[in-house]
């Protein structure tokens, strides 16, 4: 029964991790559209940008939820280790 538990934890993890890279995928989407420059910028400053997106107004309350407690490091690390977004 703990290692069933444990899977499910797990499960969820994945789920979680999942759900953030998705939302970051359509804050990189959005904020790349309002700001066509960032195509030359680093990974910090997309980053930035992103962060501010994710803390406006502009996500689903629900999405916002998810990824609030990333910090720019966090999605840069993200957007550095899914560099197939």
């Amino acid at each position: 029964m703990k290692n069933s538990l444990n899977q499910l934890t797990e499960i969820e993890k994945d789920l979680l991790a999942k759900q953030k890279k998705d939302i970051l995928k359509i804050a990189l989407d959005n904020v790349t559209k309002e700001h066509m420059e960032l195509y030359y910028s680093s990974t910090y400053e997309i980053s930035e940008e992103i962060f501010k997106y994710i803390n406006s107004s502009k996500l689903v309350e629900k999405q916002r939820e998810i990824v609030k407690d990333l910090s720019i490091e966090d999605i840069q690390v993200i957007l550095s280790l899914n560099s197939k977004f």
